[in-house]
């Protein structure tokens, strides 16, 4: 992770600061899927100290993982060190949450710079990171399956951007059934928290009434 405004989560956040939980949440999501994982810590806002770090993670490990600094802030210095590092291959791609997404490769590795909001970075390991190392893991199925809910409660947002609802999806009178779990900013980890999968809105659609047909995917242990 990246940031000086980062601290443990066991120390009280001072002025300005806030606690460093994608680290740790992260990390977790990956062992969960079956990947060890090498924590290299928090980076403060300076180039050298992240290259510092790309370059020890790419000498021990087949695929790297950062989050901050990758949007267009003054201190957003991922980007620029993946590029001169490597290369950067693209940058921001048009989901919801999870926008600002740097993906390159450092020592021939891949590297992928995640946001620093919590639930965007949480939604790009699971829908861009997560297939990415299955496949380098020799796996076949990389993407979760997709099923179709009956939506409860209408929902609005703005279109443009293919967005993942944190939902609570239920299996009723044999179908699914499948709700937001409340406000969902990209700051708002309790959303995550409550929910057991995604609807998936598509980028062109803007309201959905009650009772419509939705596409949903579930948290579902590894195969």
């Amino acid at each position: 992770s990246s940031g000086d405004e980062l601290v443990p989560p066991d120390r009280q956040p001072g002025p300005g600061q806030i606690r460093d939980s994608n680290r740790f949440t992260l990390a977790a999501h990956l062992r969960r899927l079956g990947f060890p994982v090498v924590d290299f810590g928090n980076a403060p806002d300076r180039e050298e100290a992240i290259e510092a770090l790309f370059r020890q993670a790419a000498e021990r490990c087949d695929a790297l993982v950062s989050t901050g600094g990758v949007s267009v802030g003054d201190y957003d210095l991922t980007k620029q060190v993946l590029a001169r590092l490597g290369q950067v291959d693209f940058w921001r791609i048009a989901i919801r949450p999870g926008k600002p997404l740097a993906f390159g490769q450092v020592a021939s590795k891949p590297a992928f710079g995640l946001p620093g909001n919590p639930v965007s970075s949480l939604v790009v390991l699971d829908q861009v990171v997560r297939p990415a190392l299955r496949q380098m893991a020799g796996h076949t199925r990389l993407y979760r399956p997709t099923y179709t809910a009956t939506l409860e409660g209408a929902l609005r947002r703005q279109a443009g951007r293919t967005e993942f609802i944190r939902a609570v999806i239920t299996w009723r009178d044999g179908g699914f059934t499948a709700r937001s779990t409340g406000p969902q900013g990209s700051g708002i980890l309790k959303s995550l928290a409550r929910a057991n999968g995604f609807i998936i809105i598509p980028s062109e659609t803007a309201e959905l009434p009650d009772g419509a047909r939705v596409d949903c995917q579930l948290f579902t242990e590894e195969i």
